[in-house]
């Protein structure tokens, strides 16, 4: 009721007021004036009771559809149930089904569920995306940053684009927003605007809201599960089926790229944190045996394309960037973050080191073989004449691995020959630590210290 527009309403009847007022005293005053009070006033007061009487008419209609109705007539207590059986209980408007599309933007290339999703936003540019930290956009330009993030991500299509936009809308439920209205004599002053937060934040709300789009039901229904499920599960992927289509991981896979650009453009790129590291190191431990299984194992036949080979006696060598590449999409989303993870695509990466010392706080990493020590943890091995770079072997044994070991020993042994290759680097810093052991031995020589 006492929206800006009200307010200019009441404005300009009081400039009007007091204008009539102003030509009322000067046409009294005035000497030459042929004023008559007595036809003036009943004239103002004709004039006065009939828009007085429209205002008090129209006021009451208003105020009578607008707020005097029940709660239980306007109002229902329903309950959505999602895939994994969670159910979200909430009141709800009946005019909450048919979103406020606020100026909706007509673009070239995009897709009409994108246009009626920025539209939808344009009425969220007030709406925070985290009460802590006031520096964060609000939510209409963190959701636009996204969808523009997002189309940077190679092969993306407007699958993706709307995930993007749809990925933070469950922050519409999330967040409660508060007014305090001053009087009507206080019309110059706005109405402050509070929010608190009124739940747990679930992706389960973004489904929901997105679902009342006009064109998210003009989408094929493969699509739309797809969109549904990658932002159902953006932040929980260990819970995503796992009968999830190839859309459905692109999808989710894009809208991590497209947070991890954002970041980048921030310039809040940062080593990580011990916690992190500490987490990391968990993960990979929880993770482990399952996914060298997933490897695939050989014993017999070698291959230049073989991920991991056993190699007798509990000793297990894998390709670390194969290893990586299937932990992948059990990580938790904040360590791909913190790692940049999510444009992995193996080499030398900055995150090889934590993965290595993971297998090393776990007793597992082999750091010497065939007496020649590896100072990083990784090997350059030479396998039935096939090179393989960056190798890392694990004792299952030492590790406690019994799962895995009993496994392991009901495979045949290894017959082909294991070489360790040495890089550049090694070679160099071995000759120089040999040179300086020798050094420091005929040092003592000299001096009669050793005979």
């Amino acid at each position: 009721m006492y929206d800006p527009k009200f307010r200019m309403a009441i404005l300009i009847c009081l400039i009007v007021f007091f204008y009539t007022v102003i030509q009322l005293v000067l046409a009294i005053i005035n000497p030459e004036s042929t004023f008559s009070v007595k036809p003036y006033l009943w004239g103002s007061f004709l004039i006065g009771g009939a828009s007085f009487g429209g205002f008090i008419f129209i006021w009451g209609c208003v105020k009578y559809i607008t707020f005097e109705r029940s709660k239980a007539e306007k109002m229902t207590d329903g309950t959505l149930f999602d895939e994994t059986g969670t159910g979200f209980n909430m009141p709800v408007h009946l005019n909450k089904f048919i979103p406020d599309i606020i100026a909706a933007p007509t673009l070239a290339n995009a897709h009409p569920l994108e246009e009626e999703l920025i539209g939808f936003l344009n009425g969220f540019k007030h709406w925070p995306t985290d009460l802590e930290d006031s520096n964060k956009p609000d939510l209409a330009t963190a959701s636009m940053q996204m969808w523009e993030a997002v189309q940077r991500v190679p092969h993306v299509d407007f699958p993706h684009r709307i995930a993007a936009l749809a990925s933070d809308l469950s922050k519409i439920y999330l967040f409660k927003e508060s007014r305090k209205l001053y009087p009507i004599w206080m019309f110059w002053r706005p109405a402050s605007v509070s929010f608190k937060k009124r739940c747990d934040e679930h992706a389960g709300y973004s489904t929901f809201i997105l679902t009342t789009m006009p064109s998210f039901n003009k989408l094929e229904r493969s699509v739309k599960q797809a969109i549904l499920t990658a932002v159902r599960y953006k932040d929980t992927p260990t819970f995503m089926p796992t009968n999830a289509s190839d859309l459905t991981k692109e999808i989710y896979e894009a809208l991590h790229q497209a947070e991890a650009i954002i970041q980048n453009d921030n310039e809040r790129s940062h080593a990580p944190t011990d916690a992190e590291k500490g987490s990391l190191h968990k993960e990979v431990a929880d993770y482990l045996q399952s996914t060298i299984k997933a490897l695939g194992i050989e014993t017999t036949v070698v291959t230049s394309h073989s991920h991991a080979i056993y190699l007798g006696d509990g000793k297990l060598a894998f390709r670390l960037e194969s290893f990586i590449q299937a932990l992948l999409p059990s990580m938790s989303p904040v360590l791909r973050s913190a790692f940049k993870l999510w444009q992995y695509n193996g080499g030398s990466h900055p995150a090889n080191p934590h993965f290595v010392q993971a297998f090393y706080n776990m007793g597992a990493l082999v750091d010497k073989y065939n007496d020649i020590e590896a100072r990083t943890g990784i090997f350059n091995l030479k396998i039935a004449g096939f090179p393989f770079e960056r190798m890392v072997i694990i004792d299952t044994k030492r590790a406690g691995f019994l799962q895995l070991t009993r496994e392991l020993e009901r495979r045949p042994q290894l017959e082909a020959p294991v070489q360790v290759l040495r890089n550049l680097n090694d070679a160099i810093i071995m000759v120089r630590d040999r040179a300086a052991k020798m050094d420091s031995l005929l040092k003592k020589f000299r001096k009669g210290e050793v005979s």
